[in-house]
């Protein structure tokens, strides 16, 4: 499988992604993955499977929208929409790039994701964003 088509293959594992679906990331990632986000940092697949498995107990309905990928040797980027109802209601959504290392089997290796707490979750939270609004403000150009 080319680096495209394995890149295309995680896309859609995520697009799909189900709590009944977890367990298909065996056949796209390397045993010893690495996965990194802006609250996580774990090794081997099942540490991501929990990961995954904790976004559903924590939000109702997440949906994954792959936006854009492309790859450049071993390694593939991936912009994305998150789009999910907090048990609180309402709805929110993250947008966010994820890079992607592969092996030589088209396997998963690094999985990093790139996206901003602050913006896009912490300053929906009343007191705190209201915080983090006034020293956006004041240290904006």
């Amino acid at each position: 499988m080319t680096r495209e088509a394995s890149l295309n293959a995680y896309a859609r594992f995520y697009e799909t992604l189900t709590p009944e679906t977890i367990g298909g990331l065996h056949a796209l990632v390397a045993p010893d993955i690495q996965f990194r986000d802006p609250f996580n940092e774990t090794r081997g697949v099942a540490a991501l499977e929990r990961v995954l498995a904790k976004m559903f107990e924590d939000v109702v309905e997440p949906k994954f929208e792959t936006l854009h990928t492309m790859t450049d040797g071993a390694v593939g980027y991936m912009k994305w929409r998150l789009v999910y109802r907090p048990k609180s209601g309402g709805q929110c959504e993250l947008v966010g790039l994820t890079e992607l290392h592969f092996d030589e089997a088209g396997r998963v290796t690094r999985h990093i994701d790139f996206w901003d707490p602050a913006s896009q979750l912490y300053e929906r939270i009343p007191v705190l964003g209201f915080v983090l609004r006034k020293i956006r403000r004041r240290i904006a150009a």
